[in-house]
């Protein structure tokens, strides 16, 4: 007999148990999710092991575990503030489901992220930061190397990934609305146990972990590697060297104002050439070039022509970075120590160039490159510094000339638009000063349709997955040394060699994972294949037999050591020494800023490399480990203290400025 309607429901003596349908928003499934796309993602960079055992495969696990703790941390964060903000509004329904938006937004912005930044790190074996996307920002030069990079597999991985998220997560959603709401929160606090797990163990076996050395960057998370290198950027570079140093250490950065008698051209110096140019090649370090002992042939011109030239063994750049570079090289005056371009940031530096020095003695000028001056405005930059003429791939291409790739001509171009200015100023009946900038070897090294090409490396695998783009880069050097040759063969047929000082130099050096795995192309670090450049000073008037010279300097001692050459005295506002002078102090300072913050010195024999964001040291006798093998920081304090002064009067100098 069924109840009446008056009469109360019995109560149900086994309820229906409670569903995850009844649920708010939660922010477990995106952030789980995202936990097992990050490791997922990362996971992509290691080959599974070729062969099937249980040591390999733990040992495939074992890195793998190592490699993605910190992304599982990541997820974990983000996992616990959305839980938080999830659960204050839940009592406003729109506002909660806005809040789950954004954290379903952020979390495919996050797999988005994270691919590209693998890519990165594929490339660079370095993470991406604010200052890699700041410098890398001006595409209109960049295209053509981003675009050898942007392969159809990283466009599917860019799209795939955060749609494999999306679908995981709203599957996820839709399976658990069935889940009794026990079983689903079992499932929760076994996964929250498993990624805490995986994170302290992870973060325990790093500091131990055997392939630390090649893929440390890689262990970083990307995203708060991003966003901590944004607020470096906001509030300066994390440098900031408290060491005292003897007051005598700041002699090495003084200018000519401050130290008088270093402006003074060097008494009993050969001279007599009036006419210079100065050619400064791309992306080039001495590691590959033959002039310097390279197994590679890629010089054999100017190996010929050193026969007629004083070379530099221990010259250096500042910088791995064209326009700091050209700053230096132009003003006699270091770059501020930030990763910013100081051609961009300060386009109106004072300070004179040689171009104003040798323009009021009566010299024509002009400034020649194959590349696109508007980049990080050296235009603007080399606007007022003393030069009758600019020119640059733009005026190359107007002329008839084709692009190599977006970031130039060839360099037979800039040899023929020197060449041009050479009998401009002939005609004048003025010397010349004439200041060029190659750009073939620069990346993405693509040979042009004329060149010669050889295979070099032949069935060497040292450089692994760079030796296509080495191989390139040696052909781009041997085209260089071409180009060279035929500059030299022009000025002879002008009967100008005799009159006519050239000086070959680089920019910076062009890192090949040797000897160091993670270290590539312009990797802003400051081992010698990233900042030892070659200087070649020819002159059959000066030097009728080979010359070498131990001395050692860097960009900042280029200008001087031309005037020096002249006999004009320097500027007051200069920094550099000549390099022909005896009192020229033997040491070179440089510097790197990416992702970490280097400072470092080479002093005789040794170079000291400090790490100031990690407050680490190394020092390597480079007559007995030129490859920088073995650090004996350790072991040497008492050698490490005072070079360690020294940069830190560097840092301090710099400051003052």
């Amino acid at each position: 007999m069924s109840p009446s309607p008056s009469e109360p429901a019995p109560l149900s003596i086994n309820p229906a148990p409670k569903s995850c349908g009844a649920r708010k928003h939660s922010a477990f499934e995106a952030c789980f999710w995202l936990g097992v796309a990050l490791v997922a993602i990362k996971t992509t960079h290691y080959d599974f092991p070729d062969e099937l055992s249980w040591t390999r495969l733990w040992s495939y696990f074992y890195d793998i575990i190592v490699l993605t703790g910190n992304d599982v941390l990541y997820a974990l964060i983000v996992g616990g503030l959305a839980h938080l903000s999830l659960k204050a509004t839940r009592s406003h329904p729109k506002v909660h489901r806005a809040v789950w938006m954004l954290l379903l937004s952020y979390c495919l912005l996050s797999v988005f992220f994270a691919v590209a930044s693998v890519r990165v790190y594929e490339i660079l074996r370095t993470p991406l930061t604010y200052p890699l996307l700041r410098l890398g920002s001006d595409l209109s030069n960049m295209s053509s190397s981003v675009g050898k990079f942007v392969t159809p597999r990283l466009v599917l991985a860019l799209v795939g990934a955060p749609l494999g998220y999306y679908l995981s997560v709203a599957a996820s959603r839709w399976l658990v609305k069935a889940c009794p709401w026990k079983r689903f929160r079992s499932a929760q606090v076994c996964s929250l146990m498993v990624a805490f797990v995986w994170f302290g163990y992870a973060h325990h076996e790093l500091s131990g972990w055997d392939n630390s050395e090649k893929n440390y960057g890689l262990t970083l998370n990307s995203h708060y590697t991003l966003a901590a290198s944004c607020v470096n950027a906001l509030f300066g570079p994390p440098v900031n060297l408290a060491d005292s140093f003897p007051p005598e250490y700041l002699g090495d950065f003084q200018s000519a104002r401050e130290q008088p008698t270093s402006s003074r051209p060097t008494a009993g110096l050969k001279r007599g050439p009036k006419n210079v140019i100065v050619v400064v090649c791309e992306s080039v370090g001495i590691q590959q070039l033959s002039l310097y002992g390279s197994r590679f042939k890629t010089w054999p011109r100017m190996e010929k022509e050193a026969a007629h030239s004083l070379v530099f063994d221990n010259y250096y750049s500042h910088i791995t970075d064209t326009a700091n570079s050209l700053y230096s090289l132009t003003l006699s005056a270091y770059p501020a120590l930030t990763w910013k371009e100081s051609t961009e940031e300060h386009p109106d530096a004072a300070g004179s160039s040689a171009a104003t020095v040798l323009k009021s003695h009566g010299y024509r000028t002009a400034f020649i490159s194959a590349g696109y001056n508007e980049w990080a405005s050296q235009d603007k930059f080399l606007a007022k510094r003393g030069y009758d003429v600019i020119k640059d791939a733009n005026d190359a291409r107007r002329a008839g000339s084709e692009e190599l790739n977006s970031w130039g001509v060839e360099d037979r171009c800039m040899v023929d638009m020197v060449l041009g200015e050479v009998d401009q100023a002939q005609q004048a009946h003025k010397p010349f000063y004439v200041f060029s900038w190659t750009q073939a070897t620069h990346h993405p090294f693509e040979p042009g349709p004329s060149w010669e090409k050889f295979d070099f490396l032949k069935e060497d695998e040292s450089y692994a997955e760079m030796s296509a783009d080495l191989n390139n880069y040696l052909n781009g050097l041997y085209e260089l040394d071409k180009q060279l040759s035929r500059l030299f063969s022009e000025l002879r047929k002008r009967n100008l060699a005799d009159d006519t000082i050239v000086i070959i130099t680089g920019d910076h050096g062009e890192a090949f994972g040797w000897p160091r795995p993670d270290n590539r192309a312009h990797s802003q670090r400051v081992y010698e294949e990233n900042v030892h450049v070659p200087l070649m000073i020819w002159s059959p008037a000066l030097y009728q037999s080979p010359a070498r010279s131990r001395v050692c300097g860097a960009h900042v001692d280029l200008s001087p050591t031309i005037l020096d050459l002249l006999d004009i005295p320097a500027p007051e506002a200069w920094h550099g020494r000549s390099l022909l002078n005896p009192a020229h102090p033997s040491r070179a300072y440089f510097y790197g800023v990416l992702n970490y913050f280097f400072l470092g010195v080479r002093d005789q024999k040794y170079k000291y490399i400090f790490n100031a964001t990690l407050a680490e040291e190394e020092l390597y006798d480079l007559e007995q480990d030129s490859l920088e093998h073995h650090n004996l920081a350790s072991s040497n304090p008492e050698l490490c203290r005072p070079m360690r002064q020294r940069v830190a009067a560097w840092v301090h100098y710099q400051k003052a400025q």
